[in-house]
């Protein structure tokens, strides 16, 4: 990378079981709604040497969404020369004046320091991590408001290169939509905003509580392009050197040129590299898709939705890219 901005990026995960009634409101979260995260100096997995500890913070604010967070963790090739180092942060609302005297609490009995409540553990250990995966988990009380500076203080206190947060929706029994809400959309939006370090949202459509236990194993990247895909690629082939993860990445391009070049030409160079990567590992599969319109990229993802079980794609993308394929 030749400057720092291209530093800077967010992930946006798309879980499990995507469907075809789920795919409008999250391509409408990533799209209606773009942020231009601009964090000088911010960690990205990018400039994670091939030898460093991958230290991740992942945020929860109930048990439902662990088993997806420690699929994905699972996943996410775990070595004796990369260990991950996985900090959980369970996130407790509370109103401001009741946060300050329980949190002491917590801490003065030592579930604030790591050694959360049975629930929580119980959920856990059903889940057998890798021998280089260690993991911790800490409670923090807070009201919304301050939730994104706890969370964005936990990622620069943990030395992380990657933070997720869980989806404002979550899909429930019976319904074809599910529960939204809007405090953690706004969390969400903030940390996005103000992260030090590459930040992503997992998006979980599993219905609540019947999260699988089995590692993501089918994984496509949507690549429009941007630094944003290319942090995304990054992390989705560090995956794919995992067995038994199978990796497609489908670049987007436009049915008619671009003036804009600047991007193209790096994501080009990008892609080469990856290309060569690729032609080694046979469980990787690059595809390209032109598309016209932005009709045309949802009806190409609305038909990937029943060969993948994660989805990844970067958060934003150059303002060609948006306007002839989103």
């Amino acid at each position: 990378l030749n400057n720092a901005d291209e530093q800077e990026f967010a992930i946006m995960l798309f879980g499990t079981m995507v469907t075809n009634l789920i795919i409008g409101p999250a391509i409408s979260f990533l799209y209606d709604h773009p942020l231009l995260l601009r964090h000088k100096g911010s960690r990205a997995i990018q400039e994670l040497k091939p030898d460093a500890e991958f230290r991740i913070l992942g945020c929860i604010y109930d048990h439902h969404t662990i088993p997806s967070l420690l699929n994905l963790v699972k996943s996410s090739h775990a070595t004796r020369f990369s260990p991950i180092y996985l900090s959980v942060l369970h996130l407790v609302h509370a109103t401001s004046r009741e946060s300050t005297v329980q949190q002491q609490s917590l801490e003065n009995s030592g579930i604030g320091k790591g050694r959360d409540d049975s629930s929580l553990n119980a959920t856990f250990s059903k889940h057998k991590l890798a021998g280089w995966v260690s993991l911790s988990h800490h409670t923090q009380l807070s009201s919304y408001s301050t939730m994104p500076d706890h969370i964005c203080n936990a990622a620069e206190a943990s030395r992380a290169t990657f933070l997720i947060v869980p989806f404002h929706i979550r899909k429930v029994v019976g319904s074809h939509s599910g529960l939204a809400s809007d405090p953690i959309r706004n969390i969400n939006l903030n940390v996005l905003e103000n992260a030090p370090c590459s930040a992503g949202v997992l998006v979980d459509m599993g219905v609540a509580g019947t999260g699988t236990t089995n590692n993501f194993q089918n994984v496509v990247v949507l690549f429009f392009g941007g630094p944003h895909d290319r942090e995304a690629l990054t992390y989705a082939s560090r995956m794919a050197q995992h067995d038994p993860v199978r990796l497609t990445v489908v670049r987007f391009t436009p049915a008619a040129p671009s003036s804009t070049v600047s991007y193209q030409n790096e994501d080009d160079l990008f892609i080469q590299r990856f290309k060569f990567l690729a032609d080694a590992n046979r469980s990787i599969t690059y595809l390209e898709h032109q598309v016209g319109s932005g009709a045309d990229t949802v009806a190409a993802i609305q038909g990937m939705d029943r060969a993948f079980d994660l989805f990844m794609v970067g958060r934003q993308h150059g303002p060609a890219v948006s306007a002839q394929m989103l």
